[in-house]
This record gives C-alpha cells, sequence and structure tokens, in this order.
C-alpha cells in the first residue's frame, strides 16, 4: 500500500469503494471515489448538499483535512483490478492548485490509476492537471433548472478550454436535463463551443429509480436526442441504491 503520513492534505468528505461507475461513458466500470468538500455553485436539485450547504449541514464534521497518502491508501486497497479512481464533490477544481492535489495524483499514477474529475465546469484545469495523460474530465454545465444565473454557472474560459478537451478526447459532457426545453438549451451550449457529439450525455434528473425512469423515458419519446446523435447515461448507482451515501 501507499502509506504517506506526512503528504498535504486535502478537504475531504468521503472516500468509498470498489464500487461502480454510475454515469457517463464509464458506467459500471470498477471505481474508488474520493469527494471533496466544497463547492461555487448551489444547484437546487444537488444530491450532495452534505459537501458544501452550510446552512443545511455542518460542515466542519462533513469535511476532513485528509493527507493524500491516507486517500491513496483507501485507493490502493481497492485491489488491483479497480483501475478508475474518480475524483468528485462538491467541486474538485477548486482545490487543484492546492499540494496535496499534485500528491494525490501522483500517487494514483503510481497505482496505474485512470482518473476521472468531475467537474461543474466553470474553473479552468490548469496546465498542469490537463498534461497528465491518465486524467480525464466529466464536465457538467449546470442548466437554468438548476436555480441560478446563467452568468454563474456557464464560464466561457473554462468552457472553450472543456470544449477543446472533448475534442481530443479528453472530456465528455454531461447534462442533467429533463424535457425538450432542457435539450434545447444543451444544443445551444453545444454549438456555441463546438463540443462533438459523441462527447455529450444527457443524463436524467432524479435520486430515485421511479423519476429517474419515468424521466429518462419523456427524454426518448420526442426523438430529438437520437437526431442529435447524443449519448443517453443512466445514473446507475441512484437506481440500485437511492439516496444512499458511499456505495
Amino acid at each position: 500500500m501507499v502509506s504517506v503520513t506526512d503528504t498535504p492534505t486535502l478537504p475531504t468528505v468521503e472516500v468509498f469503494g470498489p464500487t461502480i461507475q454510475g454515469e457517463g461513458p464509464s458506467t459500471g466500470r470498477p471505481a474508488t471515489f474520493i469527494r471533496l468538500g466544497h463547492c461555487n455553485l448551489s444547484c437546487s436539485w444537488c444530491d450532495t448538499p452534505y459537501s458544501w450547504d452550510a446552512t443545511r449541514h455542518d460542515l466542519e464534521a462533513e469535511i476532513t483535512d485528509r493527507p493524500a497518502g491516507d486517500l491513496l491508501d483507501v485507493v490502493a486497497a481497492s485491489g488491483e483490478p479497480v483501475s478508475l479512481t474518480v475524483l468528485t464533490g462538491g467541486e474538485p477544481l477548486m482545490h487543484q492548485r492546492r499540494p496535496g492535489m499534485a500528491a494525490l495524483l501522483d500517487g494514483l499514477d503510481e497505482l496505474d490509476q485512470d482518473v476521472e474529475v468531475e467537474t461543474n465546469g466553470t474553473i479552468p484545469p490548469t496546465d498542469e492537471l490537463t498534461q497528465r495523460p491518465r486524467v480525464r474530465f466529466n464536465v457538467s454545465p449546470k442548466l437554468a433548472h438548476a436555480g441560478m444565473d446563467e452568468k454563474r454557472t456557464l464560464r466561457p474560459g473554462a468552457l472553450k478550454q472543456f470544449a477543446a478537451l472533448a475534442r481530443d478526447g479528453r472530456a465528455v459532457f454531461k447534462f442533467v436535463a429533463t424535457d425538450r426545453d432542457d435539450l434545447e438549451d444543451v444544443r445551444d451550449i453545444v454549438r456555441r463551443y463546438s463540443v462533438p457529439a459523441r462527447a455529450v450525455w444527457i443524463m436524467p434528473e432524479g435520486t430515485q429509480p421511479g423519476q429517474l425512469l419515468a424521466s429518462a423515458r419523456d427524454l426518448l419519446t420526442d426523438p430529438y436526442l437520437l437526431r442529435m446523435g447524443w449519448n443517453l447515461t443512466p445514473r446507475l448507482h441512484a437506481l440500485l441504491w437511492p439516496n444512499e451515501r458511499s456505495r
């Protein structure tokens, strides 16, 4: 195991696995998850408010500064066949310049891990991060139903950079959607930033199996999504373990 007790820290909510990635192109792939704390957005339907919302949760209890070596020990304990680590949040890129992030990514490379960074797409990734060949980005720009102004959720500089990474096969765009209006908003964003259709994934909104399946059926009843050549992703973890943490 990697055991480095004096490495820099990261604000960590939870580490869990082995489990499966439940969303996007890696759906069903065995993975270990590292959930970092804090977020620069406040989506009305967020399913992990305990990672950032101090009005509803005790963040001092939820978020702990953990050494990167401690996080790497958990990844190593997941076992050799598990070769994917997902950095999620909160918003992981809030912490990309911390020494703890570099220490974590160096260790994950030593453990032969692919890395997926789940981000809301408002913070441009650093060159140091994008130059790591094993790192990919799952970018989830927020639409109007997230309850925030577009000036806050859609940051052109960051989205241009992520779109370029998508064209190079280093990023995908995941959009939470409920209806045709949402899909038309997705179309506008995709066209504005030249995101290739193959890199666009539509994810139904919801945390309960019935809601998720109904939303997915509604999205596919209208052939718009298929005509655009986009992908549909389930929220497999929410279907299997609704409202359960650390699964």
